[in-house]
């Protein structure tokens, strides 16, 4: 064989190589993913119907008291508060379409991951075999108990949870490495200190009937529907995982109204406190101030922050 004929054969295993490999390396990556998250289900299907059996799914208040029963079914190395959640999951992790990188402290309480008590701090640990969650717990869940013993039916309708197969190790991304079971992560758009600021105003769900007090049945409506309204624009954020911002966290929004893209400085945002039977206040960005409602209801924005 002469030397240009090696050069050829060289060449053409070459071009082999490049087209095979990078697939193959694929593959067994994906495979590899596969397994660690069957693996993971499995471990987490039998904690929880063990703790179907042994009654332990429901009855708590707070996701401490549920992760109190939740470590006595599953092995843990390593247990974290809504403080330190970073010492149990990785910083920061991207989501499915690269768009969006979601800070790890940016996810305190429920709020953050799902619909969940908005009001309870998030909780995360480190399995033993390197897989790490951050949990919250649904403390209106009623489990079915004539299901308790059945194997076959999931027994995570009471948590919700974003999984991280492979903790520290790469890619983490969501849809690859890092999985959610009834979690609706929202990425951070603007960061000004521990306030996370969605991007761009939300539509808000107008509940336009006076007679719907779903989202909050202490307003007392008129026939302006004003309480409805301000319901409708706090679904809003709710669906996404949010909320509305408090009249303190507006006035950060418009201290720093030169940094966020999208603000409508001339009309009233939606306020999550500043309410009172019959009505709803807004915040008004021109005077940097809260101005009582009135009855132009339809067209006022929501900025969702969490």
């Amino acid at each position: 064989m002469t030397l240009a004929e090696v050069l050829i054969t060289v060449g053409i295993i070459g071009v082999i190589a490049a087209i095979t490999i990078p697939p193959l390396i694929t593959n067994v990556t994906q495979n590899v993913f596969n397994t660690s998250t069957a693996v993971f289900n499995r471990k987490l299907e039998e904690a929880t119907n063990q703790m179907a059996i042994a009654d332990a799914l429901s009855g708590y208040t707070t996701n401490e008291q549920f992760a109190d029963a939740f470590v006595k079914y599953i092995k843990i190395s390593k247990r974290c508060t809504s403080a330190n959640l970073t010492e149990c999951f990785v910083p920061k992790f991207r989501t499915g379409n690269d768009k969006s990188i979601i800070t790890t402290r940016d996810l305190r309480t429920s709020a953050d991951l799902t619909t969940f008590n908005n009001s309870n701090p998030l909780v995360g640990f480190t399995l033993l075999n390197g897989s790490s969650i951050i949990m919250a717990y649904n403390p209106d869940c009623a489990p079915d108990e004539s299901k308790k013993y059945d194997a076959s039916v999931k027994k995570t309708a009471c948590m919700s949870m974003v999984y991280d197969i492979n903790s520290l190790s790469g890619p983490n991304k969501m849809g690859k490495d890092i999985l959610t079971i009834n979690a609706n992560i929202t990425a951070c758009d603007t960061q000004i200190g521990d306030l996370c600021i969605a991007a761009g105003d939300t539509t808000p769900t107008l509940l336009n009937t006076c007679t719907d007090t779903t989202w909050d049945a202490n307003l007392t409506n008129n026939g302006y529907c004003a309480g409805n309204y301000w319901a409708g624009a706090k679904k809003s954020c709710s669906d996404q995982g949010m909320k509305l911002p408090d009249q303190t966290e507006l006035n950060i929004i418009y201290d720093n109204r030169a940094t966020i893209s999208g603000l409508n400085l001339a009309t009233g945002y939606w306020s999550a406190t500043e309410q009172y039977p019959g009505g709803a206040r807004l915040q008004y960005f021109y005077n940097g101030g809260g101005q009582d409602w009135n009855y132009k209801k339809f067209g006022y924005a929501v900025r969702c922050v969490r």
